[in-house]
């Protein structure tokens, strides 16, 4: 390819120098001797065929210097990841081609000057030319090798999206057509033409066509009519393809980072919508939920407060009929006060139902490490750990609210069903500059369960509610229970301080 690029560059570019640039931009560096050796065998054979140089150290510069300046400017600039974005490959590539054209060309002048004895003529003009020459080089193969590379190992568009249906030829064929219609002498510039549709179809289709079509236009003047590039000195129509690739390149860059984050907006549009969704669902479980737990409570207030009432006002009338024989008045006000004792716990679990009075008087901190989760477990012989790491007594009070009833939830659960005779709550308060960084995880060995996806059962629903009404993420692991439960919140400052 080496080769066959040099047979086809002109002195308006020297095509080698872009597949330096790609060839080094895109293979691995411990791979990069493969590509000296090949370089160097090549430039070598066609110096010596060429009888280009009169001293071997002429020779021998010209043939390893090139290629060392590239690698050293790639090196030295940063080469980034093969996974980086096209939107930064691009350009860093166009800048790498700037840099090492100016110092190749510096390289080779000095060169042709030790190997000829004299200062050459028209210094300044050989540094122009060397530099624009191999920079247009670049410009050409580089960005046509990086596409092709995305096409054949990324599969990232089709050969025809690659091709943009066609239109990449679409610069070709005007500038052919306007070699052979009847102009004035001095408006016959083919190649201006050309920039026309190579300009649209960047704006149309991107920079992978737009290369397509930039290395079409120029293989075109050389092979099919090198006079279609019309009465154009050298250094004007270096200037005119470097300036004119370059900004259509760009362009094209820029569209499909348009294309791009209109992708990702409506990725994200989306997402809100399916969020909205869940919340909508969210806030119609939560009210019927209320409903049923108003029931719940005004069902139990009814048959134990009822109750111990009425049984306290029972004990009180028969105290009034026997107030005179004092063994049955101190029977029956021992009777009252255990029946007060039982109402007064009857209204602790009632009012620990609407809102867990641990949270208000401990933190949520204490209130999960020593509050009524840890004695349920321990009375139902399970071994409770819980792990707080960070300051999570700050949290707003809804997310605190949230994330205990979250914890309440999943510890009955492990109670109830089992937890292989272990549960631990680890929460996480990372703080950052703008937002604290929240993860809860909730583990057990019980094990793989068998949950039914379709109906998960309310306590594992209302988790979820209570993760999507607070804005986090939340994964549950059926298959294992290190950790059974997941979640992660972001709580920005303004949040924090609301």
């Amino acid at each position: 390819m080496w080769v066959a690029l040099f047979a086809g560059s002109t002195v308006y570019w020297f095509l080698p120098a872009g597949l330096r640039m790609g060839a080094l931009w895109l293979v691995p560096q411990r791979h990069w001797w493969k590509l000296a050796v090949v370089e160097w065998a090549a430039i070598l054979a066609l110096s010596l065929a060429r009888d280009a140089y009169q001293t071997p150290l002429a020779l021998i510069s010209s043939t390893l210097l090139p290629w060392g300046i590239y690698a050293g400017v790639i090196v030295l600039v940063g080469r980034q990841s093969p996974t980086a974005s096209d939107l930064k490959a691009i350009p860093r590539v166009l800048l790498c081609g700037v840099l090492a054209a100016l110092l190749n060309s510096g390289a080779l002048t000095a060169i042709e000057w030790f190997d000829s004895g004299s200062v050459p003529r028209n210094v300044g003009h050989m540094l122009f030319a060397f530099t624009v020459g191999d920079f247009i080089g670049v410009l050409i193969v580089a960005p046509l090798l990086m596409a092709l590379r995305d096409r054949v190992l990324r599969r990232s568009d089709s050969w025809r999206a690659l091709l943009a249906d066609g239109w990449v030829f679409a610069p070709l064929i005007v500038a052919a057509a306007t070699h052979f219609l009847p102009l004035p002498p001095g408006t016959k510039y083919p190649l201006v033409y050309a920039m026309f549709p190579l300009f649209w179809l960047a704006f149309r289709s991107g920079w992978r066509p737009t290369s397509v079509a930039l290395a079409g236009l120029t293989a075109g003047f050389h092979l099919v009519d090198p006079s279609l590039l019309g009465n154009w000195r050298p250094g004007q129509l270096q200037l005119m393809v470097a300036g004119a690739g370059t900004g259509a390149l760009l362009l094209g860059l820029a569209r499909d980072s348009l294309n791009t984050q209109a992708r990702a907006l409506a990725a994200t549009v989306e997402m809100l919508s399916i969020r909205s969704k869940a919340l909508t669902h969210v806030a119609e479980r939560l009210t019927s939920q209320q409903e049923d737990e108003r029931r719940r409570i005004g069902a139990e207030l009814h048959d134990q407060l009822g109750q111990d009432m009425t049984a306290i006002a029972t004990r009180l009338r028969v105290l009034m009929r026997t107030r005179e024989n004092p063994a049955l008045v101190d029977s029956g006000l021992q009777a009252i006060q255990g029946l007060v004792d039982d109402a007064h716990t009857h209204l602790r679990n009632v009012i620990h139902e609407l809102h867990p009075l641990a949270l208000d008087r401990f933190g949520l901190a204490r209130a999960l490490a020593e509050g009524p989760l840890a004695a349920m477990a321990r009375d139902a012989g399970v071994d409770y750990h819980c792990d707080i790491r960070g300051d999570v007594d700050k949290l707003p009070p809804p997310i605190a609210t949230a994330l205990y009833r979250i914890c309440q939830e999943a510890a009955t659960n492990c109670v109830r069903h089992g937890c292989g005779g272990r549960v631990e709550i680890c929460l996480s308060l990372t703080p950052s500059e703008y937002c604290d960084e929240l993860v809860l995880k909730i583990e057990d060995d019980a094990g793989e369960i068998e949950i039914d996806p379709a109906r998960p059962g309310h306590g594992l629903q209302g988790i979820r509610d209570r993760a999507n009404a607070i804005g986090a993420d939340y994964y549950f692991h059926r298959e294992s229970g290190h950790p059974r439960h997941w979640l992660q919140l972001r709580v920005y400052k303004a949040e924090a301080r609301a």
